[in-house]
């Protein structure tokens, strides 16, 4: 694909809404230390784009936390993406490929950051934090 089509494609994009649509959180055992491996998986999928200038993406980011081979907690969220396309750029299986690898993941990540962080503190653990999510 020609970087120009996907850039028009961007260019006519905005994103009208981020909203939470699904919480899940479970503490599994107390904390003795604070060596934790964390476990992070991102899952991104295009759930509506029949109109041909709303795309609808659904986010749901699990984290969990172990110490050594012991589950401490798992945060399950899912939110949904509304964007706004007046491109007249085709939103197709090309475009759809690179845009849920790129536009999704950057703009959900600010929020899972802050709900994961938050709800890992409101179980009485340390804040779990997040690495920034990075476009290679």
């Amino acid at each position: 694909m020609s970087r120009e089509r996907y850039s028009k494609f961007i260019e006519g994009l905005d994103l009208q809404q981020i909203y939470l649509v699904n919480l899940s959180c479970s503490r599994q055992v107390d904390v003795e230390g604070e060596r934790w491996y964390v476990d992070l998986r991102p899952e991104f999928r295009v759930v509506d784009s029949g109109k041909s200038e709303e795309i609808r993406v659904e986010a749901r980011l699990r984290a969990s936390a172990h110490e050594q081979k012991v589950q401490m907690m798992v945060v399950d969220a899912t939110f949904m993406l509304v964007y706004h396309s007046a491109s007249d750029t085709d939103f197709d299986d090309e475009i759809k490929e690179i845009f849920l690898k790129s536009n999704p993941p950057l703009n959900i990540w600010p929020y899972a950051r802050e709900v994961i962080s938050s709800m890992t503190t409101r179980m009485g653990f340390p804040p779990l934090i997040i690495e920034p999510y990075k476009v290679y």
